[in-house]
């Protein structure tokens, strides 16, 4: 199913025109909510298919700053639920990092670095990854008072996830990466080598290793099943191989030293 001709994407002021009215209808809520276009730096677009946006939080002039980013092809006509969805998701990590700042359980530190000051209290407000928390608590609110038909939820569905991908995919495009489990339904497909959406090195080497000698593990957090990564771009598996070659060499050296 390929709907990438009736689903043109949004210009980039129109993607911030939304993200500022979002901005608006969470302050509306209440106190608890408060955020602005000015709590935050417009990051570049970026091109995924399961990851949908960031927000990061640094330090600069020893001072807080944070940078919302967004998956560009996410942003279409016709995908309303699922970006409105994102970018509620993304201001509420933003109100969050505002209540961490305010209430002095994090500060910046020389160095335009931050640290924890309050951990018992960080933990309590970050739990779940970040996703628990006051996050969820926050998200439960919204959700109540919006009515969103795609509720706010910590993590993309599946069918955002595909939703996404076929308004993206170009005719006779190649996937460039899959993993796909072969015990259940799931499957990813990811359109672009963006290491930030693909899972970690560490993980990514096992999945390949396991693939390429069709070892069974329990990878998929669905139903615990195998999962298995097909690799189409050769400049990437390349740069596996090559990951994988220097790994075997320290762990040689080490058994060589006896470290």
């Amino acid at each position: 199913m390929r709907l990438i001709e009736s689903l043109p994407k949004l210009s980039e002021s129109q993607i911030w025109e939304i993200v500022v009215g979002c901005c608006k209808t969470l302050s509306a809520i209440g106190p608890d909510f408060e955020v602005s276009e000015s709590d935050f730096v417009k990051g570049e677009f970026f091109s995924a298919t399961g990851l949908q946006g960031q927000t990061g939080l640094g330090a600069q002039n020893n001072e807080f700053f944070q940078q919302l980013s967004f998956n560009s092809n996410l942003f279409r006509e016709g995908l309303e639920e699922a970006y409105l969805n994102t970018v509620y998701h993304e201001l509420i990590h933003v109100i969050v990092n505002k209540y961490l700042i305010s209430n002095n359980i994090i500060e910046v530190v020389p160095g335009n670095m931050f640290h924890v000051v309050n951990k018992e209290e960080f933990d309590k407000v970050q739990a779940d990854n970040g996703h628990g928390g006051r996050w969820l608590e926050l998200a439960i609110r919204a959700n109540k008072v919006l009515g969103l038909s795609i509720p706010i939820t910590p993590y993309c569905n599946d069918r955002e996830v595909e939703a996404v991908f076929n308004a993206s995919v170009e005719e006779g495009q190649e996937i460039p990466v899959e993993i796909e489990c072969q015990d259940c339904n799931f499957n990813r497909k990811f359109l672009s080598i963006n290491l930030e959406e693909l899972p970690s090195p560490g993980v990514l080497m096992k999945l390949y290793l396991d693939t390429k000698y069709q070892k069974r593990n329990d990878a998929c957090k669905k139903c615990g099943g195998t999962l298995y990564i097909i690799i189409r771009d050769q400049k990437f598996k390349d740069f596996l191989e090559s990951q994988i070659e220097a790994f075997m060499v320290f762990i040689q050296a080490r058994h060589l030293f006896g470290a």
